[in-house]
């Protein structure tokens, strides 16, 4: 199909900015999958149909898509196909057609280029972001943990988590790929007070008294990344952290035969609570799409260690992505599935 840029415009006219926002992130990946960065101005220009349109979460959201993301322009031509869009093959001599072959050329090749750079960057980062968990966590063992409102509230211990006792800031710089971490209210007071914060390429995690900090590791056991649970529950990762296929892990640190059984569960709170009631090891995966490819690393290091996918059931949610991840992870890692059973809770 003619995949001129006019042709990419007339298709989007089909297309509403003001679907749901996995809608509209997937017309992102599919226009910088075909584009690179110049598909941006595209991208932006159609957002900007809609009331919701900030401009600076425009540029946050394809900034963090990959162009790689495995949706490709067909996707957004069926789209707008299904609402009533007839492409139009442009009608080109030899020579236009010619001129038109090498555009084409050239510009995936660009996207091409573009998609390594990308690639190269984020690896990079994800790197500064390892380097500043790894100092955020030497940071966090030099004082003793101060006492946690979200453990207390779920009736768990800190295994091998951190609790902040004084706040610590980390701060990543996406332009200059670098780290910095700030302790002691001065620094802290004085960092906000530059405005750096609120510029687009600076990220921020402010870690707090009684913040619980949970390190991250993949495969060999370096910190790669934490997850910061706040008091109130909420949890936040730091920016361009690796997450999939990194975990943390609770229990004795040494599985043999005498190993009843390895556990592998989503949420700290959920993990921390299946080990006191049974003293079963348990890998804590963070979140549903992460249970696979934790299951299958932890299956692979322990190809006859009995295991358990202990899942969310996500019975309010659309579609229960709880118990649909953990379903998968256990066929995929040949393990057992236990997912807690709420057919009798009334919905409020």
């Amino acid at each position: 199909m003619d995949c001129s840029i006019d042709q990419v415009q007339q298709a989007l006219q089909y297309v509403s900015p003001d679907e749901s926002r996995n809608e509209w992130v997937m017309v992102g990946m599919a226009l910088k999958c075909e584009f690179g960065a110049a598909g941006f101005d595209l991208f932006d220009g159609w957002s900007q149909g809609s009331d919701k349109y900030k401009a600076r979460d425009c540029r946050a959201t394809w900034k963090s898509i990959k162009a790689a993301g495995g949706v490709g322009i067909g996707t957004l031509f069926k789209k707008a196909k299904d609402a009533g869009w007839r492409p139009v093959e442009a009608q080109r001599d030899e020579t236009a057609q010619k001129a038109y072959r090498a555009e084409m050329a050239a510009r995936r090749a660009k996207a091409q280029a573009d998609l390594a750079a990308e690639e190269a960057w984020r690896a990079r980062m994800a790197d500064v972001v390892a380097a500043g968990c790894d100092a955020l966590l030497a940071e966090l063992s030099t004082h003793d943990a101060a006492p946690s409102d979200y453990l207390t509230r779920k009736g768990v211990l800190a295994f091998g988590v951190f609790v902040a006792a004084r706040s610590v800031l980390l701060v990543t710089d996406d332009a200059a790929c670098s780290w910095q971490l700030l302790t002691g209210e001065a620094d802290i007071k004085a960092f906000y007070a530059t405005g750096a914060a609120d510029a687009e390429h600076i990220s921020v995690r402010h870690i707090k008294r009684g913040c619980v900090v949970v390190p991250l590791r993949n495969a060999n056991y370096q910190v790669r990344a934490v997850q910061v649970i706040f008091p109130s529950g909420k949890k936040s990762f730091p920016r361009h952290g690796e997450k999939s296929g990194c975990f943390h892990y609770i229990g004795n640190p040494v599985l043999d035969g005498s190993t009843p059984c390895l556990c592998v569960a989503e949420g700290y709170a959920t993990a921390a609570s299946i080990h006191m009631a049974t003293g079963y090891p348990v890998v804590v995966a963070l979140d549903a799409g992460n249970l696979k490819p934790v299951a299958q690393l932890w299956r692979s290091w322990f190809p006859a260690l009995p295991m358990l996918v202990c899942g969310d059931n996500d019975f309010k949610t659309k579609d229960n992505p709880g118990l649909v991840h953990a379903k998968a992870a256990a066929e995929a890692a040949g393990a057992g599935v236990v997912i807690p059973d709420f057919s009798g809770v009334v919905a409020a």
